[in-house]
């Protein structure tokens, strides 16, 4: 893929455009770090106006090769990330939570405000009079 991306004079930048995939994946995907996927691959072939057939049979032999005996799925794994879903850390869990004393005066600004703006409009209190 990469001398096929260097032949028709394609950047990281123009691949990326042009395939609506990150420049930073097509850096992994064409260094090796990481096998490319079925669509990315497919997208690249349009990209390059190459026939997607040979290259996806290359893309089967790469999975094939980096799955045996190793028992990954194919695509290289972050250093210390466990491979499986499941294994890995959410990091949904990781939010920052606000402190109760912010929503608390937030909460509380907010209903003051609130009620000089009724009573202002009720002509209880009078602003700059």
């Amino acid at each position: 893929m990469r001398g096929a991306k260097d032949e028709r004079g394609l950047s990281l930048s123009d691949l990326a455009a042009l395939t609506h995939y990150s420049r930073a994946s097509w850096q992994r995907w064409l260094s090796g770090s990481r096998l490319v996927t079925p669509f990315a691959l497919d997208a690249f072939a349009v990209a390059a106006e190459l026939d997607p057939v040979p290259l996806r049979a290359l893309l089967e032999m790469a999975k094939a090769e980096s799955t045996e005996g190793s028992g990954t799925t194919g695509a290289s794994v972050v250093e210390g990330m466990p491979e499986h879903p499941s294994e890995r850390p959410d990091l949904r869990k990781e939010r920052r939570r606000v402190h109760p004393g912010l929503v608390g005066a937030g909460a509380a600004s907010a209903l003051f405000t609130l009620v000089a703006l009724l009573l202002a409009a009720l002509g209880v209190l009078r602003f700059g009079h």
